[in-house]
């Protein structure tokens, strides 16, 4: 994950590192970043390379990017996507509260779900042009005309509009993001159609529409989740650890086996533990850990044990999230 600060040159210097006040923000401020005001904090979405997630629908140099920023005198983070096509430099493109990014999230889900589904099989309907070789999907509201180019012969729908509360007004009305799709009727994926007023539309492919609702999703509930006890160990860790700021690292040691040899003797041990890693005060997935040594069969059943109790550990902490 990258983390950058944007700063313009005149303000004064924050003095305090730790004290930015975000649970999310793991940029040290120090002297050498001005702020208070122009300072902001940037954090990428989680397993995009270099920061952005590639296009398919366009070239290879093509990217959306997907950040989370806050200035100190904002009193919410926002999440901007943004948008390099070619060699132009990369344009923040849409501005989205938490909130209206969930929505985005959820709807960009939905409407690559509806896409990939498969197109239903029967009779055209009466009346429907020579090419339309069956019945059209249920979200389909396209207008299907015998005069239709062969590019033109697509089902459209899934059309929704979410107001957007932190982008310019355009001629006086509210700007919005719009979420739609088509696919071409002898095609067997949808293309989901994002687009914002007045700022141009991104093509995704339902794999890609996915991925980019994940991303928002993931930093929409960062912004949202309140600092929870979840840096305190649960019952089960013996030990605690720190890394970076915000990272938490819990073990806990279920049990050692001594691992003899053919001669009987003690050739080795193993160990086996419980881990979880908590990060910005949200928890993460307990695992399991365990080295893997040649063992004989009685060993191996002591072995299997610990794994089992083991594993009975980190489904209860899961399920106690």
């Amino acid at each position: 994950m990258r983390i950058i600060a944007n700063a313009t040159a005149n303000a004064t210097a924050v003095p305090d590192s730790d004290n930015c006040g975000r649970p999310w923000c793991i940029n040290g401020h120090g002297p050498g970043i001005v702020g208070p005001v122009d300072l902001e904090c940037v954090i990428d979405a989680p397993n995009l390379r270099d920061g952005f997630m590639p296009l398919s629908h366009y070239s290879q140099h093509d990217r959306l990017s997907v950040l989370m920023c806050q200035s100190p005198h904002e009193v919410a983070p926002r999440i901007e996507v943004g948008k390099r096509i070619g060699g132009e430099s990369n344009m923040r493109w849409l501005r989205l509260t938490p909130q209206e990014a969930l929505t985005v999230a959820l709807l960009l889900d939905t409407t690559a779900l509806l896409g990939d589904k498969p197109l239903p099989i029967g009779p055209a309907p009466e009346r429907a042009p020579f090419w339309l070789d069956g019945p059209c999907p249920g979200w389909c509201l396209s207008g299907h005309s015998a005069r239709d180019m062969y590019d033109d012969r697509v089902h459209g729908g899934g059309l929704t509009e979410i107001p957007l509360t932190l982008v310019d007004a355009v001629d006086g009305e509210q700007s919005v993001v719009t979420v739609a799709m088509h696919r071409h009727y002898r095609s067997t994926t949808a293309t989901v159609e994002l687009a914002v007023t007045a700022a141009g539309v991104v093509s995704l492919s339902s794999a890609e529409a996915r991925a980019l609702a994940g991303h928002l999703r993931d930093l929409a509930l960062l912004a949202l989740a309140r600092p929870a006890p979840a840096t305190s160990a649960p019952a089960w860790a013996t030990s605690t650890a720190t890394g970076d700021p915000g990272a938490v690292f819990h073990t806990g040691h279920v049990g050692t086996l001594a691992v003899a040899d053919s001669t009987g003797r003690t050739s080795s041990t193993v160990e086996v533990l419980v881990e979880r890693d908590d990060h910005h005060g949200v928890p993460g997935r307990a695992s399991v850990r365990a080295d893997e040594v040649e063992m004989t069969p009685d060993d191996a059943r002591r072995y299997a044990a610990l794994l089992v109790k083991a594993a009975d550990i980190a489904d209860a902490d899961r399920a106690s999230l």
